[in-house]
């Protein structure tokens, strides 16, 4: 739809920083379609996106109600206010809810220059895993059948029993002594068997054997995954019973599913008591290659005018660049990312004022 007036009211109450970019990301897309987003918000990161910034105050409640700012965003900058010292680090709100001075935000008052806070990161080895749905499937399932017809007048087993290879499951009473015996094809378990005094016909199922040792945990791997696994990498499984084993990767699928674009992968577990069933569901870690990887706060991310999630980064020059990132993984301690150099210095305070090539000062952490 073209030409419609969005109004939302902090949109981004509760939400995880990497889902706060999402939203802001959706709210361009709503622009960029020809419509008008008017959004009341208290977040920084929203208020930096946006491209016309009304202030509200200069203070809450009764002490408000004026316009302290009206204009592009980025010329806030150039009056005091409560929400620009917020938004330029001059102030920041302490655990009581009051805002203090930050004096390592201060501007060099001698220069003309951003003043942007930094640190210095240093890549890590990073352990990365492929993180998949999966289930466990029997080796081999066969239906047995009656190689001649008769009445069933025994047998050799019962449903849920463990046979070994070649046991009698069923006898037929026929005139041709060396057909009356139907037997396993090999070691496993009995699924389903008919009752005595019932008649096969040629070709009826006599029994179902399945067979649990081995059995294989299969998953599908993405097509934009698929070149990072490989057989006999590390699994870890974490069934649905509660029980944690680990194997290696013996299939990897040359050509993936019409339906769902994944490459079928399996792993063969050992299971010489047939204690994990088959059908159940599972979780499975698929061990890649060590890749080296910073471990940043999802707070400095940003998104660039292409939309691509990023951070922004200080150069030998000190020039601001944006630097498109992956993510590995969002742990509690932090996001682990990939895309940056192994050392690079990262804006973690002002990096939505600055633009690529600005030259800024930097006060590193």
């Amino acid at each position: 739809m073209q030409d419609v007036l969005y109004i939302l009211d902090e949109p981004s109450i509760g939400l995880h920083q990497i889902d706060n970019l999402k939203l802001i990301k959706s709210l361009k897309k709503l622009r960029d379609l020809g419509n008008t987003v008017i959004v009341v918000e208290h977040d920084r990161e929203i208020m930096l996106q946006s491209d016309h910034l009304i202030d509200l105050g200069p203070g809450a409640g009764e002490k408000g109600g004026e316009i302290v700012f009206n204009g592009k965003t980025n010329n806030i900058k150039k009056i005091s206010s409560i929400t620009s010292d917020y938004l330029f680090n001059k102030q920041e709100i302490s655990r009581s809810g009051f805002f203090k001075n930050n004096d390592l935000q201060e501007p060099i008052p001698s220069s003309d220059l951003f003043n942007v806070q930094t640190v210095f990161s240093v890549a890590e080895e990073y352990q990365p895993y492929i993180k998949l749905k999966a289930s466990t499937k029997s080796e081999k399932r066969i239906n047995v059948k009656a190689k001649t017809s008769g009445e069933v007048v025994m047998i050799g087993a019962v449903q849920g029993e463990f046979i070994e290879k070649d046991t009698v499951l069923c006898s037929l009473g026929v005139v041709e002594l060396n057909r009356t015996e139907v037997k396993a094809p090999f070691s496993g378990f009995i699924e389903e068997i008919v009752k005595p005094g019932n008649f096969l016909e040629r070709g009826q199922v006599c029994s179902t054997i399945i067979q649990l040792d081995p059995i294989s945990l299969v998953a599908g791997v993405p097509e934009y995954d698929i070149n990072k696994v490989r057989i006999n990498q590390n699994v870890y499984v974490d069934l649905v019973t509660g029980q944690a084993i680990e194997g290696k990767l013996t299939f990897v699928s040359k050509s993936a599913s019409p339906d769902t674009r994944t490459f079928n992968v399996e792993s063969q577990i050992n299971n010489p008591n047939g204690i994990i069933k088959d059908g159940l569901t599972a979780e499975i870690s698929i061990e890649i290659d060590k890749v080296k990887a910073h471990k940043i706060s999802p707070s400095i991310l940003l998104l660039n005018d292409e939309g691509k999630l990023g951070i922004r980064v200080v150069n030998l020059g000190n020039l601001a660049q944006f630097i498109e990132i992956e993510i590995l993984e969002d742990s509690e301690e932090g996001l682990w990312v990939t895309g940056i150099p192994e050392e690079v210095e990262i804006i973690i305070q002002g990096q939505g004022f600055v633009e690529d090539g600005q030259e800024v000062i930097t006060n590193r952490i």
